[in-house]
């Protein structure tokens, strides 16, 4: 928890920082890896194996050893942290500065009913307004950094500035 804490109130002092907090996912030649592997960890032993595990930060590599309790706190505050940034909905209005609100004040994680109605309003919202069915809720929001998909977000262009190089 205190990780995503941390990335919480940098969130709320940084706006236009992205942090976020990934599952650990053993990589092969690190001392944590040899670790991992004394713990149980069996992980891909072959290249399709490895090609299979898609984007890291959006699976649990080693099922079973994060709490239920931090996963559904990491997916609060990911949901909370993309909608703030403008990245479900391509612009900021209630829903967005709402979820600014709940990162500021730390609520982010009693609101799961609400992160329930904002899905259930942005689908609906699609069908009688139009638009792409691209709402990325908790998903993290700075894998997809400066893409056209993000451009109504003001995160993007000064990450894509600062790491253009």
């Amino acid at each position: 928890m205190a990780s995503i804490e941390q990335c919480r109130r940098l969130h709320n002092a940084a706006p236009l920082s992205r942090p976020t907090v990934w599952p650990y996912r053993p990589i092969p030649g690190t001392v944590m890896w040899d670790e991992a592997v004394d713990l149980g960890y069996q992980g891909p032993r072959t290249i399709p194996e490895w090609g299979s595990i898609g984007e890291y930060h959006l699976e649990e590599t080693w099922p079973g050893n994060i709490p239920a309790k931090i996963a559904k706190a990491r997916m609060m505050y990911q949901h909370h942290a993309t909608l703030s940034y403008g990245l479900a909905r391509g612009k900021i209005g209630w829903w967005e500065r709402r979820a600014q609100r709940r990162l500021e004040d730390g609520s982010y994680l009693k609101a799961r009913l609400e992160a329930k109605a904002f899905g259930a309003f942005a689908k609906m919202e699609r069908r009688l307004f139009g638009g792409v069915d691209t709402v990325r809720s908790w998903v993290d929001p700075g894998h997809k950094t400066g893409t056209a998909g993000n451009k109504a977000s003001k995160a993007s262009t000064a990450m894509t500035e600062a790491t253009r190089g």
